[in-house]
């Protein structure tokens, strides 16, 4: 990409660390039992207000403002395939087939194709993406927004009535779809926002969210937490975090490891998945053992080992032949530029 705005990637790479950190807290207190560990439980309580409101639709927002959609059709979506629906089937594809086997492989096929395979989150940053192409393409312009924000409204209406499975991430998809557009239709407005502004509304709007809905804050991750009630918060709360993020970026001094890590983001996301688990079980004396500043090092050393390993696996597989589980062409090496001497000039 020309001229590439690093702030974008100083605030993917805040939100990815944001990630781990939200993912390791989330795992240990409520699948791994570490419900009583002080620093899980501190992280979540300033992580919800703090990040978690949010940081899922701004990637999103990111992909609109990074995004071009006046491709073909064709090229498009094999573009978007390549990128985001093939580290999706080959990750998934390695980690269930060498701890579930080969005989379970119509499972995993079942499991990539209804609910994307391990990775939720690009299998409907996928299918956002083409929903946004189609609308974009054949939508008239002042109906586009509208049609947008009723998508997001109705993602937490199936939410609330739960009438059937969320097969698809279709409540996920419909809610962030919204966000995409608002990224790739408010390009110039939401890189020129005022941070004092959008963060004094951010603030607001969460005081305001824990009045109406208490600990309870709305935000939609994985998991799906909007009520029909508290919808216009979770909106308002998904906006003003975004836009106050990206403005602080905008107003910080670039910081090459974070944009570094902003760049890698999709790998980091990748090997948490599988990492967080690993590394919960690792540390587990330290983070029972009931000492603060045990259980603070070793989450802080968690985290950087995740983002450390993500990037090195990146580094190996873009430099192999394994390549394309990246979603990019495989290198091939240039052949010798060596050229024999003609037979007439040999002795």
């Amino acid at each position: 990409m020309k001229n590439r705005d690093v702030s974008l990637d100083m605030v993917k790479g805040w939100l990815i660390v944001c990630l781990v950190f939200h993912h390791i807290s989330d795992i240990g207190l409520y699948k791994v039992g570490y419900e009583d560990n002080v620093v899980l439980n501190l992280i979540e309580q300033i992580g919800n207000p703090l990040y978690a409101c949010y940081f899922m639709q701004a990637f999103f927002v990111i992909t609109g403002l990074c995004s071009t959609f006046d491709k073909e059709l064709k090229p498009f979506i094999l573009n978007q395939f390549k990128g985001l629906l093939v580290p999706t089937i080959c990750f998934t594809l390695v980690y269930q087939i060498y701890y579930c086997g080969i005989s379970d492989f119509p499972r995993i096929v079942k499991q990539i194709v209804v609910y994307g395979g391990d990775f939720w989150f690009l299998y409907a940053m996928f299918f956002c993406k083409v929903a946004y192409y189609l609308l974009y393409r054949f939508v008239p312009k002042r109906w586009l927004m509208p049609l947008l924000l009723m998508a997001c409204l109705v993602g937490s209406l199936l939410n609330v009535l739960n009438l059937v499975p969320n097969y698809f991430w279709h409540r996920q998809i419909l809610d962030f779809i919204l966000f995409v557009g608002i990224g790739h239709q408010y390009k110039e407005k939401l890189m020129n926002i005022s941070l004092l502004k959008v963060g004094f509304a951010y603030i607001a709007t969460v005081g305001i969210a824990y009045a109406l809905c208490g600990n309870n804050l709305p935000m939609v991750t994985v998991g799906f937490n909007s009520s029909l009630l508290c919808w216009p918060l979770h909106l308002m709360l998904s906006v003003f975090g975004t836009l106050a993020v990206i403005a602080l970026a905008k107003r910080v001094k670039a910081d090459d490891m974070t944009t570094y890590i902003g760049r890698k983001s999709m790998m980091v996301f990748i090997i948490q998945v599988y990492a967080n688990g690993y590394f919960l079980h690792l540390f587990k004396d330290k983070l029972t053992s009931g000492v603060f500043m045990e259980s603070a090092i070793a989450v802080l050393v968690m985290v950087c080992s995740i983002v450390s390993l993500a990037i090195v696996i990146e580094y190996i597989l873009d430099h192999s032949l394994l390549r394309f589980m990246l979603g990019k062409p495989i290198k091939l090496k240039n052949k010798s530029s060596f050229t024999p001497p003609h037979p007439h000039f040999r002795n």
